[in-house]
């Protein structure tokens, strides 16, 4: 009896536990979020929460009314999934779970939600399947945030395509405003070399001129014969004019030298070394193998002004008291080294530490550099001095002789004064008069009115004719046989010395005078 009671008991307390069990599983299984189906092995519908209500749009039918196979199913790609190949079939046949299956199920009312699945078989004690639970959770708030998530990333790359573009514009519109900034940068700078020109002409074909014919006339002036105090008075003018004559070759020279003109950059930069020695900078012009470089007239132009600013920096900021400029054409390109013994500086602190000027120099020469198809190279330290390097492709340029080199006949770089080196030693052409024979060559009427009034004072001497031009002269010496020619340089059509060289080829015995 005994026995039976304490079975009874325990019984009791099993079913007492069973109860509070099924309890606890119902509670949870009513509660759950997610909405749950609990089918039979035929996979027919016989028991769900109240979410699964909230999901289906209505009361689902239990029973063999409502069927799980029953409940169509899409694909994320719009296809819809057949029964024979829905998961619930497999996990009912297999008892194998399946988990996270992401489908769109079509409600009630035609309206299709996407939902996230998990598959799971019911089995007994001895391991039989006894049906299946089911598990759909609402992700319809995922899909809008995953939607609006590729319509963002989708504007992101529009926007960022986008962005490219226009940053591709812009650069290609910013390259194309620095080309088209050096190129006036560049003809600005020979428009100054072309206004310098013309400004030293104005200067030789007008004011030099009239100190010229003031020189003359005053010349004759002596020759009448004066009182002593008057005498004095022309002669003090004499040096004054002799000043300004000085003074004016030498502003010419430093507008527009001619030795850059006429013989090239080697013997520019030779002239430009001199012309530095009064400022105090001794400059020393090594031109190596480049003596008989020849350039494109602006390239030329342009590599003057750059060696000409880097000396003035050297000058001004560098406190350099000796440069040398080292010219250098192999390997198909010109190297023009400005080496000075200055104070340098730290060229990564170039911007913090010199002057506005300076870098302004600087950056002017590196951008004529890159019109040209070259570039500047900066070597400094403190206290070892600086080394900029012009560099030039010669694929556009020639190396060649002189343009106006012609025996004899040579010019003084210093002050632009021609300098005739004539072999004198053969004796004039003679005709029967005893008078000397001359033809005078100018540009400048005045002047060649000038030097007539001079010359025919002198009983010995016959003006024979007067030519404008280089063409005019050598036409005028072949008709007029003259013993001297007084020659002019800077001429129309053909200057004094291309003119010179051909009368002197054709009539050696003629003496020219410059």
């Amino acid at each position: 009896m005994e026995e039976a009671a304490q079975s009874s008991q325990s019984k009791e307390t099993l079913n007492v536990k069973l109860q509070e069990s099924e309890e606890r599983y119902r509670t949870l299984f009513l509660a759950a979020p997610m909405a749950l189906f609990v089918c039979d092995p035929h996979a027919v519908i016989q028991q769900y929460n109240r979410r699964a209500v909230e999901l289906w749009g209505r009361e689902p039918a239990c029973g063999v009314e409502q069927h799980c196979g029953s409940v169509k199913l899409w694909l994320p790609n719009g296809m819809q999934l057949p029964h024979a190949q829905s998961p619930i079939v497999d996990v009912l046949r297999t008892g194998i779970p399946a988990h996270n299956v992401e489908v769109f199920i079509e409600r009630p009312d035609g309206s299709r939600l996407p939902v996230l699945v998990n598959f799971a078989a019911l089995k007994n004690a001895e391991g039989d399947i006894t049906g299946a639970i089911t598990s759909f959770m609402d992700i319809t708030d995922r899909k809008v945030a995953e939607e609006s998530l590729r319509e963002s990333e989708e504007r992101l790359r529009t926007f960022s395509g986008r962005l490219e573009q226009l940053v591709h514009e812009r650069t290609e519109e910013l390259v194309q405003s620095q080309d088209r900034l050096r190129l006036m940068a560049t003809e600005l700078n020979l428009a100054e070399q072309r206004e310098r020109k013309r400004l030293a002409a104005e200067l030789h074909d007008y004011l030099t001129q009239l100190l010229v014919l003031c020189r003359l006339n005053l010349g004759q002036v002596k020759r009448i014969g004066l009182p002593p105090r008057a005498d004095e008075m022309i002669k003090e003018t004499e040096e004054v004019l002799d000043k300004a004559l000085d003074y004016s070759r030498t502003l010419m020279a430093d507008l527009s030298p001619p030795v850059l003109q006429e013989h090239g950059l080697p013997a520019g930069l030779r002239w430009l070394g001199e012309r530095m020695q009064r400022h105090g900078l001794a400059v020393t012009v090594d031109v190596g193998d480049a003596t008989d470089l020849s350039l494109p007239e602006d390239c030329a132009v342009l590599l003057f002004q750059s060696v000409r600013e880097l000396l003035m920096n050297a000058l001004k900021h560098a406190e350099s008291n000796a440069v040398t400029v080292r010219l250098d054409k192999g390997g198909g390109r010109l190297r023009i080294e400005v080496c000075d013994d200055g104070i340098g500086h730290d060229l990564a602190a170039t911007s913090a530490t010199t002057s506005m000027s300076s870098k302004f120099g600087l950056f002017s020469i590196r951008e004529r550099m890159k019109t040209l198809g070259g570039r500047l190279d900066l070597q400094s330290a403190p206290g070892e001095g600086t080394v900029a390097t012009l560099i030039l492709p010669l694929a556009g340029a020639q190396a060649g002789g002189m343009e106006h080199e012609v025996s004899g006949v040579g010019q003084e770089a210093g002050e632009g004064k021609l300098s005739v080196s004539l072999p004198l030693a053969s004796s004039p052409v003679l005709h029967a008069s005893p008078r000397i024979r001359v033809l005078l060559v100018d540009d400048h009427g005045m002047v060649r009115q000038g030097l007539r009034s001079v010359l025919e004072s002198y009983a010995d001497i016959e003006i024979v004719g007067e030519a404008r031009n280089g063409e005019e002269a050598v036409a005028l010496v072949e008709r007029l046989q003259p013993s001297i020619v007084v020659m002019d340089i800077n001429m129309p059509k053909m200057n004094g010395i291309e003119a010179t060289a051909k009368i002197k080829f054709r009539f050696p015995r003629t003496i020219v005078i410059g």
